[in-house]
């Protein structure tokens, strides 16, 4: 009831609809509001949004030329599919929950907040695809998550994810950072498996998992490309380190020749040619050398070996004098 007096009005509203432009519809079930002079004080609400999802919070409005907000809410049963793009709606499920800050402006609000994802699945990543090829482990092309939260602020176009955290149970973690600008994506992750994940990844430990921490082995992943079309660096390095592993195997000659073309470093190395006869029993031939490599990049990976693979490939033949 109003006290005109005071220029104070309590508001209790049960019921409607909140229409906020750029977001989603909100329906209002109850409120306890407070309106004096130019501020509106939220002293407690409940929507929903997206059926079963649910926001409760309180805070203040104040009314001006620009209004501004300063709101503290917790989201709870949100589907995620129902706020991501259409194209990531294949590849991630589970159900978002979190507290949620917003402040500033109604024209430019800042939105922080941390994001927990229950029953998160994650389907259909291209890296995890090419991971669970290298390592001949069907669990990374569904990886069901025991873990999966990041802090974030959202201004404008422009969305910071801070202190990731995924992890599925004996399998794999990713840290790190991601930022979307617009379409545009980059980021630096951690990326952790167990060690016995990569007994199939030749030179994996050796030369792209070298941390080890938390009972995992690591490494840096760099993320680019859009929200559409993600890019990483992990697969061209997997399949660098598998070529380096499997040329230090072959005759010293043959062997510095192919890491210097794998790396793109000149040697370094004063190794005396190797002298042994082309019939001889350990020395493989140049046509055997060439299949062992194209084995690495065309039968495990597909065809679909990252740009390193792809060189050595293209320039073998002229590298052993072919």
């Amino acid at each position: 009831l109003p006290d005109l007096n005071l220029g104070v009005m309590e508001i209790r509203v049960n019921g409607g609809q909140l229409l906020l432009k750029g977001a989603p519809e909100l329906n209002l079930n109850n409120g306890s509001l407070r309106w004096q002079g130019n501020h509106l004080f939220i002293n407690d609400a409940n929507l929903t949004l997206f059926g079963d999802g649910h926001i409760s919070g309180q805070g203040e409005v104040t009314f001006q030329e620009t209004p501004e907000l300063d709101l503290d809410m917790k989201v709870s049963g949100v589907d995620v599919k129902k706020v991501v793009s259409e194209n990531w709606q294949r590849k991630i499920t589970g159900i978002a929950r979190g507290p949620i800050k917003v402040k500033g402006t109604t024209e430019k609000p800042v939105v922080t907040g941390t994001l927990n994802l229950d029953n998160g699945v994650l389907e259909a990543i291209p890296v995890l695809e090419q991971i669970a090829k290298y390592t001949r482990s069907p669990k990374f092309n569904r990886l069901v998550l025991n873990q999966a939260q990041a802090d974030f602020t959202l201004q404008g176009d422009l969305l910071m994810l801070k202190n990731i955290q995924i992890e599925s149970d004996g399998l794999t973690r990713v840290e790190g950072t991601l930022d979307k600008q617009g379409d545009s994506i980059t980021g630096v992750l951690q990326v952790g498996v167990t060690p016995g994940t990569l007994r199939w990844i030749p030179g994996a430990e050796k030369g792209v998992f070298t941390q080890s921490r938390d009972g995992f082995v690591w490494t840096t992943m760099k993320i680019g490309g859009t929200a559409e079309n993600i890019s990483e660096d992990l697969t061209s390095r997997l399949v660098t380190a598998a070529a380096i592993n499997l040329v230090e195997q072959l005759p010293t000659s043959i062997g510095e020749q192919l890491k210097d073309f794998i790396s793109g470093q000149p040697s370094t190395s004063t190794a005396t040619p190797n002298t042994q006869t082309p019939n001889a029993p350990n020395s493989p031939n140049k046509s055997e050398i060439e299949d062992k490599v194209k084995g690495v990049f065309i039968d495990r990976v597909g065809g679909e070996a990252g740009e390193a693979g792809k060189k050595i490939i293209e320039g073998l033949g002229g590298l052993l004098g072919r």
